[in-house]
């Protein structure tokens, strides 16, 4: 694979009258190795770099790990400001929060009066699975140690 610069060093121009991809007329630009101090266009000095990252594997792992790492550095929460609340303020946000908290009580309760039973049976269950997996254990421990 060639360098980068070894390909630029060796551009030559499209022959004079050819349709360039834009549609128009390519401009002439000077041959490789001829007397004119005028670079070539980025796009032909960019090309074989993307080229290059196109079809070499391990620079397209980098240049996505890069890219990356810069999403994830820019991603950054914003800071918030803090918020300074007058008393007033204060006691309206209590008074609201306390009137929805009154408002939704009795749907809570109905919830958990109608689920206490299931819960406190699970709520055995596991703990005498628990305890069964430890008497368990004792007795195996036990008798290796009678052995």
């Amino acid at each position: 694979m060639k360098s980068a610069r070894a390909l630029i060093s060796n551009y030559t121009p499209p022959p004079k009258g050819e349709i360039s991809r834009g549609g128009a007329e390519a401009p002439s630009r000077p041959v490789a190795g001829s007397q004119s101090s005028v670079p070539p266009p980025l796009c032909v000095r960019i090309n074989p770099l993307r080229r290059y990252i196109f079809q070499n594997q391990s620079a397209r792992a980098i240049l996505a790990t890069g890219l990356f790492a810069a999403l994830l550095a820019g991603c950054e929460p914003p800071e918030e400001a803090p918020i300074r609340l007058t008393s007033r303020e204060r006691i309206r946000i209590d008074t609201l929060a306390n009137q929805q908290i009154d408002s939704l009580r009795p749907i809570m309760d109905s919830i958990c009066d109608a689920a206490y039973q299931e819960i406190l049976e699970r709520a055995v269950d596991s703990l005498v699975d628990v305890r069964k997996r430890e008497e368990e254990k004792l007795r195996a421990r036990i008798q290796r140690e009678q052995q």
